[in-house]
Parts: structure tokens; C-alpha cells; sequence
């Protein structure tokens, strides 16, 4: 590897006991593979071998051959994938340019035709149905929502207790609150009514509670 003058490190050996191959197992040796320069190739044992070298080299082989046909592949089956990848290649090309031959001719004839011209007039009659209905749809929306506010407001407007006094009722009160019966007054309190159009203050002279 320091030369620099080999392509490829085969290391390997042709099977063995595990005893023959423990060596292949050095935390020194899977260092420096691991460290080449030159890409390595590890063929230790057979197939069914495994050794911490074949985890640190750049490819594994089964064998001890086939790390060799790996290194050096036959030329000849070389020459015969490229040709393949190049036939693959122009077919590909072909059928691309077939296919960018065959839309141009139907375009220009639909151009030649006018088709194209009653295509995207067919196309802009599409989009404005889509317009007026998206527009109907919104202001459907819109009515539904306004008719809500409107009666959840006169619901709100008649849960009002203010909402009484246009019809003639008041409403009296104590500094600490509403007054809901005539037990909570004592003769001489002073109590605030509330009248459809203004205020009063009025003092308790006496406090009758009788039910009409």
C-alpha cells in the first residue's frame, strides 16, 4: 500500500479451521486495512467464513477466486454490458424522441384544426361556472351566518332583564345587589328603582309579604 504501485490488495486464504483463521481477526491487521490507500478486497475462508477483516475491507469476497474475478473482470463481458447499456441508451433516446414527434403532430393538427382554440374557450367557460358557483357558495354561507346572529341576538335581547322595563316593569335594588325578596329589607333602607326612563330613590316605610 505505501508503494503505491499495486491497483487492488487481495488478502485472503482458502478456508481453514477457526484456528487458521483467528488471525484475521487482529485488531492491528483491521487497523492498517482499514487505513489503505489501496482498496482491499478480503477473501478469507469460505463462503460461510466470516472474520473482522471482512468488515473493514472496501468489498468481500466467498472465495479466494472469486475475490480474483472481482479484481479483474473479463473484458470481453465488459465490452458486452457496455453494449448493452449503449443499445438500452439509443432505444430510450428513440422512443423519447417518438413519443415528442407524435405530440407535436397532434398539436399542430389541433392548432390547424382550431380545436385548440375551442379547447381553452371550453376551459375558460369551466373556470367562470367554477367562479359564479364558489360565489353563490359564499354568499349561501353568509345568509346562513346572518340569520344565526340575528336570532341568537333576540334570544340574547330577551334573556335581558333591562329588556322588562320597556313594558312598564322596574327593577329595585339594594347597595349590595338586586333584590329578589322583601325579607331582605328592613323598614327605613334606602333602595335604588330603575325605570324604563331614569332613576329613583325611594326609603322603605313598610314592607308588606303578601304574595299578590
Amino acid at each position: 500500500d505505501r508503494s503505491g504501485l499495486a491497483d487492488v490488495i487481495i488478502i485472503g486464504r482458502g478456508g481453514g479451521s477457526i484456528e487458521d483463521l483467528w488471525s484475521f481477526n487482529s485488531e492491528k491487521l483491521a487497523r492498517r486495512i482499514f487505513d489503505a490507500k489501496t482498496p482491499v478486497i478480503s477473501a478469507v475462508g469460505h463462503e460461510t467464513d466470516f472474520t473482522i477483516c471482512d468488515f473493514v475491507s472496501d468489498l468481500r469476497a466467498p472465495t479466494p477466486s472469486a475475490a480474483a474475478e472481482l479484481a479483474v473482470p473479463d473484458i470481453r463481458e465488459l465490452y458486452m454490458r457496455l453494449d448493452a447499456y449503449s443499445g438500452r441508451a439509443a432505444s430510450s433516446l428513440e422512443r423519447r424522441l417518438e413519443r415528442s414527434e407524435e405530440r407535436f403532430a397532434t398539436l399542430r393538427s389541433k392548432l390547424m384544426e382550431g380545436r385548440l382554440e375551442a379547447y381553452f374557450s371550453a376551459l375558460a367557460e369551466r373556470l367562470l361556472r367554477a367562479r359564479e358557483l364558489t360565489e353563490l357558495l359564499i354568499n349561501r354561507r353568509l345568509e346562513r351566518e346572518g340569520n344565526r346572529f340575528t336570532t341568537m341576538s333576540e334570544k340574547l335581547s330577551a334573556l335581558n332583564p333591562l329588556s322588562i322595563l320597556n313594558r312598564g316593569y322596574s327593577l329595585t335594588t339594594k347597595q349590595n345587589g338586586d333584590l329578589a325578596k322583601a325579607s331582605n329589607l328592613q323598614v327605613g333602607d334606602t333602595v335604588s328603582i330603575k325605570l324604563n326612563d331614569g332613576k329613583i330613590k325611594a326609603e322603605v316605610i313598610e314592607i308588606c309579604e303578601e304574595i299578590l
